[in-house]
């Protein structure tokens, strides 16, 4: 090795030459760094043989920087006596007689113990090996092609590390097929690729054409078809621009971006910067807790990435024989604290790579980076105890280390656990930010005459760990929303969250019964009694569901969702990721109901309000009959102003989606004369009766209500199905008299 590695590029990436192991997503991220002669140099603190045959450079191990050294022997290919010994692996340039590819080739080997275990693989574990920085491998199939080249070329111009493969599952046909045009094509299949440079290039009748400039790390087997050396594609004004020199045979060849596309299926970008710093810190995550909390503390302004660094999956896998071994899926979300103490989301990560990070542009200040490793249990969790036991089960003898780093310009950037009160209350404030930084998501409840009342929701985030439905009611009524699943693939439903912390999720098996009694409670609460928001989980009475990964449900399995948002009050829905793989998908209704103190007091909340004064001996007096006809029911009601007995007889002969609910309510004299309402707050309904569609003739639904002088009282019919539309037949016979009814 001679003691200066060389400043040049076109001799330095000479020096990368495959061997016969199939690591060439290794030497092609070696390759593509040698384009940038500083970046090799970093690898080595020192450039000079030791005298003891031994060398040493510093790569990435977990995440964090390392210095390793090896001896300076090399494995060789058994040859014949008279033949000249063959290095088995990464070679050395015959010229330059350079082999710092042969020892870095060595150093990933010896993390992993030999050299077999260090055999395919992908160019993203390299750069993981070999760098601090973020990298992100973007699939051809996923990515809009229409983004993909600008997203390439942004890259370039920012002097990254860029390679590109073409890894085929040969065992599909379309793949085989595929496979053959690649090799007809002189491309290799599986195989790892440089991509040096881009441009755009215009044809003499305008056409603008995009082209790579890729370099196979073999040194042979060129790209053939259009632009390749052998194209007459080529003018001399475009030979110009790209400094194109004919025929080079070394594997460097120009593709255009649409065959690009078809024969190659990833493209791997390693966001290395030459003037940035790692800066980091370990930490052993806490199963006990249901988020793990780290502070960094920002003294500058400028663009960083935020860095989380689960184990490298194969080190690990290698040195513990662990074969079966693989990341586990790991969430991180950052947030910084603002003056009035709320919570700005900045962004979200989620995955099973050795790697996630975020990048942002930062300024002076405290942010969270909330970790958590969420567990793929296929269920609800029904309150913040149940939460916190699940997310640490089977994992008390396991020890989970992650390291938290800014990758940036800064070297004063403080990273360390955060010292927090009551962290229940940063995930609340986070996904309020995030709700808020999304405003084209938000259904206002204009169509329910709450045009301030609002509701946002976010669950298709593919890169964060945790969805939301978000409300926030500023109305004097309950939201309600049913939601019916279709699909929940490894979504756990977690508890329900208020500015008060975590809240439990009703899973009683009379979770019907449930529903309906707090639809009734709503209907007596006061503006001083107002029930708590609630989640109620219904399962299907003909088989009750409980999701089980990756599963569809059918008619026979249905389930749903009630979740009920108190007047006043903001809540949020949590969905929490088992994997990548999640998915869901629901059909949803809403709607608001009243209190009747609130129904009473304001007809704004009424679609239609019939007034009528009762007679007589054909003299109108003063007791007034009201139908109030609201969203989810009817009210009838009597105010009694005179000195008259009065009792109603009422004839129910059609009842559709209604029950028929009766109190009796407690009202002084000088109330009435207001006509205010006083609950007593031990009333109890009664739920007389639900009828569908009856015949109007056949009279079977009857109430009877007394009025006293002085007195208000009335009856309720409630909708059975908030969100369906009722409708009802009802006759009204009086009875005034003056003096007090006998009641038996």
């Amino acid at each position: 090795m001679p003691k200066e590695i060389s400043t040049r590029s076109d001799i330095l990436t000479k020096d990368v030459i495959q061997g016969n192991l199939g690591d060439s997503y290794l030497i092609s991220a070696l390759s593509c760094m040698a384009e940038f002669p500083n970046r090799i140099k970093n690898f080595f603190p020192q450039l000079n043989v030791s005298e003891k045959g031994c060398f040493s450079c510093v790569v990435f191990l977990h995440g964090v920087p390392v210095n390793i050294v090896i001896d300076d022997y090399f494995p060789f290919l058994e040859t014949e006596k008279n033949e000249e010994n063959k290095i088995a692996f990464a070679g050395m340039n015959n010229q330059t007689k350079n082999i710092w590819p042969m020892i870095l080739e060595k150093v990933w080997a010896k993390i992993n113990l030999n050299y077999e275990n260090i055999k395919s693989g992908n160019v993203s574990e390299a750069f993981e090996f070999l760098t601090p920085a973020p990298f992100l491998t973007i699939d051809h199939c996923t990515f809009p092609t229409e983004r993909l080249f600008q997203k390439i070329r942004l890259a370039s111009q920012n002097k990254y590390i860029i390679c590109c493969d073409n890894s085929l599952n040969l065992s599909n046909e379309n793949n085989s097929q595929i496979d053959a045009k690649l090799r007809n094509s002189g491309l290799l299949t599986s195989h790892a690729y440089s991509l040096l440079s881009c441009a755009e290039v215009h044809e003499l009748d305008g056409t603008v054409i995009q082209l790579f400039n890729i370099r196979n790390i073999w040194g042979t087997h060129e790209w053939h078809g259009d632009w390749s050396y052998s194209s007459k594609k080529w003018t001399p004004e475009i030979k110009k621009m790209l400094n194109y020199v004919d025929n080079k045979k070394d594997g460097n060849f120009w593709i255009c971006f649409e065959d690009y596309v078809r024969f190659y299926t990833n493209t791997h970008i390693c966001m290395f910067k030459d003037e940035y710093v790692f800066l980091y810190e370990r930490f052993t995550y806490k199963h006990e807790k249901l988020f793990n909390i780290v502070a960094i503390t920002f003294k500058n302004t400028g663009k960083a990435f935020i860095i989380l660094n689960q184990k490298n999956s194969r080190i690990y896998k290698n040195n513990k024989g662990l074969n079966n071994y693989n990341n586990r899926f790991c969430s991180m979300i950052v947030g910084k604290i603002m003056p009035d103490d709320t919570l700005c989301f900045v962004g979200a990560k989620c995955g099973d790579y050795n790697r996630l990070f975020i990048e942002t542009d930062v300024t002076p200040g405290i942010y969270y980076v909330i970790v958590n490793f969420p567990m793929n249990s296929n269920d609800f969790i029904k309150d913040y105890n149940t939460f916190i036991k699940h997310t640490s089960i089977n994992l008390e003898n396991e020890t989970t280390t992650f390291n938290i780093g800014v990758y940036s310009t800064f070297s004063n950037v403080d990273i360390k656990e955060a010292r927090i009160k009551n962290p229940k209350d940063i995930m609340y404030k986070l996904m309020t930010s995030q709700a808020l930084s999304f405003p084209d998501n938000k259904y206002y409840f204009v169509e329910e005459n709450e045009s301030k009342t609002w509701r946002n929701s976010r669950l298709d985030d593919e890169d964060g760990a945790y969805g939301f439905i978000y409300y926030d009611n500023q109305s004097e009524g309950y939201i309600h929303e049913k939601m019916t699943f279709t699909k929940l693939e490894n979504v756990n439903l977690i508890p329900f969250l208020d500015e008060n912390g975590f809240q439990s999720l009703d899973l009683s098996k009379n979770a019907r019964e449930k529903l309906l009694e707090f639809e009734l409670d709503i209907i007596k609460s006061t503006e001083n009694q107002k029930l708590p928001s609630s989640v109620i989980v219904l399962e299907n009475e003909r088989n009750s569901y409980k999701n089980k990964g990756s599963q569809e449900i059918s008619e026979d399995k249905t389930l749903e969702v009630d979740i009920i948002i108190a007047p006043n009050t903001q809540g949020i829905l949590l969905f929490e990721k088992g994997n990548k793989q999640s998915s869901i998908e629901f059909e949803s209704k809403v709607a608001i109901t009243y209190p009747i103190n609130v129904l009473l007091k304001d007809n704004k909340y009424s679609q239609n309000v019939k007034k009528n004064k009762l007679q007589y001996y054909d003299e109108k007096i003063d007791i007034t009959e009201y139908i109030i006809e609201h969203r989810c029911g009817v009210i009838i009601k009597y105010k009694n102003k005179t000195k008259l007995f009065l009792k109603v007889y009422l004839n129910f002969t059609k009842l559709v989606n209604l029950k028929l609910l009766k109190s009796k309510l407690d009202f002084s004299k000088a109330v009435a004369e207001k006509g205010d309402l006083i609950i007593d707050n031990n009333t109890d309904y009664a739920i007389l009766e639900t009828v569908e569609n009856v015949d109007v003739d056949d009279p079977i639904n009857e109430a009877v209500l007394i009025i006293n002088p002085g007195e208000v009282d009335f009856i309720v019919l409630l909708a059975d199905n908030l969100y369906k539309q009722f409708s009802y037949d009802c006759k009204m016979e009086y009875d005034i008299r003056k003096v007090k009814f006998n009641i038996q």
